[in-house]
């Protein structure tokens, strides 16, 4: 292009990377997090290859902790059994009070009469264990004792081999990704029907209608969760199951399911779960810049703190809601008793769970199993996009 003699185009150049975002503007986050092809210097199937290696590698790395919360949200953490009392035993012994001032090579008369009562009430109890139903219809689940994750991936990985802390790997991955596409497809269709701009291309904050662009976001994820009710009941079988009985085929799940319509008591948890995490990263910004003047740019380390206290609070009503997921994920099965892992909770539905948490029945702590791994990497999300040098852009234009 010729250009007239006076004109300089350095004159113009701005000494910061122009956007076309506003200030105040805060990128929408979303609970699927995927790579666009914004660089334009590399193909776009290099990109979109680029964007499958690194989702399938974050799989990888949280796989096993999925898979250890999902057992320990469904199990019935305290039922004993015979290896397990066995164990406990063996312990008791070995801290027994030795007198070291004695000769300890003959036992001593106190000795015997104790170790006989000891295997007179392990006798009795392996009885009990061996006599009680509850136990002894599942021969190939072990006992919980406790409901802390690191416990939970030793026992898969003792029972089933390193391979199995990975078992649902494909179909974990296939749900995300299912999920992620169906939200934005779901975005750019509900934002058509109610007029307004898709979420996912202008921001909330530039929307003529922000109210609407979040309510959008929100319902689209809950949807999109919804409809993969069937995907994750899935999933929940392979996770609950034995590893070498039965067959683990994806594809023959999914063409022997009965219908494409998830149960209920899947479906509605699910699709909170989802809504709420959605809608509280949706309206945050939105919030903090409308009635505070808050935004990532001028008071960046009050933005984040806000940002990091609507998380921790969205994740006090996911957690308990995608226990009470999990559970109906395995109830709504009839599976054989002799292929699970772990002894299943006994589950009646999102109500009488409530009630018998309100009638002292239960605990309310028995809702929050696995909460160390969600809290863990929602404050490393987090951490991550307060540190985030790309995001941290100087004031835009």
């Amino acid at each position: 292009m010729n250009y007239r003699p006076y004109y300089d185009p350095e004159t113009f150049a701005s000494p910061v990377a122009v956007t076309t975002s506003l200030p105040g503007q805060a990128k929408l986050r979303t609970e699927f997090d995927f790579d666009y092809l914004d660089d334009l210097n590399q193909s776009p199937v290099g990109q979109v290859g680029l964007s499958i290696a690194k989702f399938y590698s974050r799989m990888v790395v949280v796989q096993p902790f999925d898979v250890a919360k999902f057992l320990v949200q469904v199990s019935d953490v305290g039922n004993r059994g015979g290896a397990q009392l066995y164990e406990d035993e063996l312990e008791d012994s070995d801290e027994e009070e030795i007198d070291y001032f004695l000769d300890t090579s003959s036992p001593t008369p106190r000795q015997i009469t104790l170790k006989s009562a000891k295997l007179r009430k392990l006798t009795k109890e392996m009885q009990l264990v061996k006599s009680d139903p509850a136990l002894s219809a599942f021969p190939e689940a072990t006992p919980v004792q406790n409901a802390y994750i690191w416990n939970m991936i030793s026992l898969v990985a003792e029972k089933e081999g390193p391979v199995g802390m990975w078992k649902a790997m494909h179909t974990s991955c296939l749900y995300q990704a299912s999920k992620g596409l169906l939200y934005a497809w779901l975005c750019g269709l509900l934002s058509s029907l109610v007029g307004v701009q898709d979420p996912l291309i202008l921001d909330v904050l530039q929307s003529p209608d922000p109210l609407m662009a979040v309510a959008v976001t929100t319902v689209a994820s809950g949807l999109a969760a919804a409809l993969l009710a069937p995907l994750a009941v899935i999933r929940a079988r392979f996770i609950v199951t034995v590893m070498q009985i039965g067959p683990r085929s994806l594809r023959g799940a999914l063409l022997g399911l009965k219908s494409i319509v998830g149960p209920v008591s899947v479906a509605v948890p699910s699709a909170a779960s989802s809504s709420i995490i959605q809608l509280v990263d949706s309206a945050t910004p939105y919030l903090l810049f409308k009635h505070w003047n808050i935004d990532q740019f001028r008071y960046r380390g009050m933005y984040h703190c806000m940002v990091l206290c609507s998380k921790l609070l969205a994740l006090a009503f996911k957690i308990p809601l995608d226990t009470f997921a999990n559970r109906a994920a395995v109830a709504s099965q009839n599976l054989d008793p002799k292929t699970l892992i772990v002894v299943p909770r006994p589950y009646n539905g999102m109500l009488y769970s409530l009630w018998d948490i309100f009638s002292g029945k239960d605990s309310i702590l028995s809702l929050y199993r696995g909460w160390r791994p969600e809290l863990l990497g929602c404050i490393g999300a987090w951490g991550v996009d307060a540190i985030d040098v790309n995001s941290a852009e100087k004031e835009r234009f």
